[in-house]
């Protein structure tokens, strides 16, 4: 199963479906949105610490920095694909991938699409 959602209390909320699937042996792969570390720790809005949230109920978790041109796209593919083998291996379960952003995912202007 695959599980997207934006930041702050959004990631709190996915903590029972975790919990379960965790105790279940389901794959789950969950990807959370988050907020630049600059804004961590300062009160800034949709802003909670969502690395290590879940404990030990997931698999696998990695707190992926903001997109650059530094980073190259070979590492978030594996990254991707670690998540998915971490999810399907013994013991099967939920792997969080928080991902942050600094620009807004939403356009500017206009209806959302």
């Amino acid at each position: 199963a695959g599980c997207v959602v934006t930041s702050g209390t959004a990631v709190a909320n996915l903590l029972p479906a975790v919990v379960e699937a965790s105790q279940q042996g389901l794959p789950m792969i969950l990807l959370a949105a988050d907020r630049p570390p600059e804004l961590r720790g300062c009160g800034s809005n949709q802003t909670i610490h969502q690395p290590g949230m879940f404990g030990s109920y997931v698999r696998w978790e990695k707190d992926v920095p903001c997109p650059t041109d530094s980073i190259p796209a070979g590492a978030v593919l594996s990254d991707a694909g670690y998540a998915v083998h971490c999810a399907h291996s013994a013991p099967r379960g939920p792997v969080h991938l928080n991902l942050m952003f600094r620009e807004n995912l939403a356009p500017d202007a206009g209806p959302v699409r």
